[in-house]
C-alpha cells in the first residue's frame, strides 16, 4: 500500500538545511525535491530523503554520469502546473541527487538564482538532445483519447494518464526533470479526488517519463518498466 498523502506542514518541515535529529543512513544517493506550491507561488515544498527510499530506484543512470558521480541536479523553472482550482500557474521544480560518506549532503534550500552557494544546478542542460537535435514532445490534454498535438521541448517528455469513475483523462508535456534519474520510466498509484471540499472519488494515475526518440510521449500503452514513486511527490508535482 502506497503512503498517504501528507498535508503541506510535512513539507515545510524540511526546510531546514541541518537538522541532526533527522538524519538517516542511505544505502546509495541522498535526494532533494524543492516544489514551488502552484497555490503558494514563492512558497517552496521539501522533501528529502534516499534515492532508494523515495523513488524506488537503487541506482540512477543519470546521476553516476554527472559531475564524477557525487553530484547531479536538474532544475525546471517555467513548470506549469495547476492550482487546487484548476488555475494553471508557471512554477519551478528542482530535483537533486548527491553522495557523502561522512556528513548529509542534501542540504539545499534554495532555487538557483536565489543565493550564490545553490546555483550549481545545470545538468537539465547535458544530455538533452536526440541525435544531436532538441527534444521535440506532444504538449496537449484530452479526455477518453491519446492526442497527439502541440509541440514543446526540453529535456524529457511526459505523459500522463488518469483514471477516474470510468473516465481518462490523458495530459502530455515536456520537462527539464525527472524525479526517477532514469531516462525511459514509468510510475503507477492510487488517487483521490475532492469535489467540492465535500466528496472523496478514488482512482488512478499513470505517469511515464522518456527521452529516446522524438515524440517519446505520442505511445498509446505506457510500456517502459514500471516502479513506484512515492505519492504524495508526483500528486504535488504533476496534476
Amino acid at each position: 500500500m502506497l503512503p498517504a498523502v501528507p498535508g503541506n506542514d510535512a513539507f515545510r518541515s524540511c526546510n531546514s538545511s541541518a537538522d541532526l535529529g533527522k538524519q538517516v543512513s542511505c544505502n546509495g544517493p541522498c535526494l532533494t525535491y524543492i516544489i514551488e506550491d502552484p497555490d503558494e507561488l514563492g512558497k517552496k515544498l521539501y522533501v528529502r530523503g534516499c534515492q532508494s527510499e523515495l523513488s524506488q530506484v537503487q541506482t540512477s543512470p543519470n546521476y553516476n554520469n554527472g559531475n564524477g558521480g557525487q553530484h547531479y541536479c536538474e532544475y525546471d523553472e517555467n513548470f506549469r502546473r495547476p492550482t487546487s482550482l484548476g488555475t494553471s500557474v508557471q512554477t519551478k521544480i528542482l530535483v537533486e541527487r548527491c553522495v557523502n560518506t561522512t556528513l548529509p549532503c542534501n542540504k539545499r534550500i534554495n532555487f538557483p538564482g536565489e543565493s550564490d552557494q545553490d546555483n550549481n544546478c545545470n545538468d537539465s542542460k547535458n544530455n538533452n538532445t536526440v541525435n544531436n537535435e532538441a527534444l521535440s514532445c506532444y504538449e496537449c490534454e484530452d479526455t477518453n483519447e491519446n492526442c497527439k498535438k502541440g509541440k514543446c521541448s526540453k529535456k524529457y517528455c511526459v505523459k500522463s494518464v488518469a483514471k477516474v469513475q470510468g473516465t481518462y483523462s490523458t495530459k502530455k508535456f515536456c520537462s527539464n526533470v525527472n524525479p526517477f534519474g532514469t531516462n525511459e520510466v514509468c510510475s503507477a498509484y492510487d488517487l483521490t479526488v475532492t469535489l467540492f471540499n465535500i466528496n472523496n472519488i478514488g482512482g488512478h494515475s499513470n505517469i511515464c517519463f522518456c527521452k529516446n526518440k522524438q515524440y517519446c510521449n505520442s505511445s498509446t500503452r505506457l510500456t517502459f518498466g514500471l516502479s513506484t514513486i512515492l505519492m504524495f511527490f508526483a500528486a504535488k508535482t504533476f496534476f
